[in-house]
C-alpha cells in the first residue's frame, strides 16, 4: 500500500459539547515531516482538535484520520502511530489508573 499523502487529516470536523460548537467545520491536512502549530485564544478549539485526533472525543460530524486510519475505528493502530506530550495534563484527572495505562502502554 502506498504511503498516505497526509499524516493528519480533519475533514469538515465538528465537535459539539451540548449546544456549544468547539470545532465548526475544520479542514486540516498535515503532510508527514512537517511541523504545525494550533494557535488561538482560550476556547478556540485547539485542545478539542487534539483530543479528537487522539480518540478522546468523537466527532459530532466529519472525521479525522491519522496516516489514513480512524481513531474511532482503529484506536490501537492510531495510538501506535502517535506521541503526545501536553504542556498541561488536564486529561489525566478524568482517566482511571487502568485507562491511563491502557492509553500510554498499549502496544497493539
Amino acid at each position: 500500500m502506498p504511503p498516505n499523502k497526509f499524516l493528519l487529516e480533519a475533514r469538515q470536523l465538528v465537535v459539539k459539547y451540548k449546544n456549544h460548537r468547539a470545532i465548526d467545520g475544520l479542514d486540516l491536512s498535515v503532510p508527514a515531516g512537517c511541523v504545525y502549530a494550533l494557535l488561538g485564544g482560550n476556547g478556540a478549539g485547539k485542545t478539542s482538535t487534539i483530543n479528537t485526533f487522539l480518540g478522546f472525543h468523537r466527532p459530532t460530524s466529519g472525521n479525522v484520520l491519522i496516516d489514513g486510519e480512524s481513531p474511532e475505528q482503529n484506536p490501537a493502530v492510531v495510538r501506535a502511530k502517535l506521541a503526545y506530550l501536553p504542556e498541561n495534563v488536564a486529561l489525566y484527572e478524568y482517566l482511571t489508573g487502568v485507562e491511563k495505562s491502557e492509553f500510554f502502554l498499549y502496544a497493539g
